[in-house]
């Protein structure tokens, strides 16, 4: 069957083309353009800040929790030694301390969870 397929395919000029010729030329082409791209680990991690309300509602508080969880155990490397984000929890009630720390570039950005 693969036989009968390939023959079909070689039959057509078109069919040779996105077959044979397509890949490999898209294959090179990506191979010249990131030869010698490496990614580069930044040496400090990202300094984030995650706004919660004050809230009772447990789906809220269970969203929050996993959500700062990701963020907390995200790592540049697979043996998990550098962390790509510094961390801090604030309320949302200082939200305007904290855009004040955007502006002044000490903090790259803050996250917010917002309960409704």
């Amino acid at each position: 069957m693969f036989i009968r397929i390939l023959k079909t395919v070689i039959r057509n000029k078109f069919g040779i083309f996105w077959a044979f010729v397509f890949p490999l030329t898209i294959g090179t082409i990506f191979n010249v353009a990131f030869t010698g791209v490496e990614f580069k680990v930044k040496e400090d991690p990202i300094e984030i800040v995650f706004l919660e309300e004050e809230s009772t509602d447990p789906m809220y508080m269970a969203l929050a929790t996993s959500y700062k969880k990701v963020l907390k155990d995200a790592y540049y490397d697979e043996a998990e030694t550098q962390s790509i984000f510094n961390l801090e929890t604030k309320n949302y009630s200082e939200k305007d301390e904290v855009l004040e720390k955007i502006k002044d570039k000490e903090i790259t950005a803050a996250v917010y969870l917002a309960e409704d």
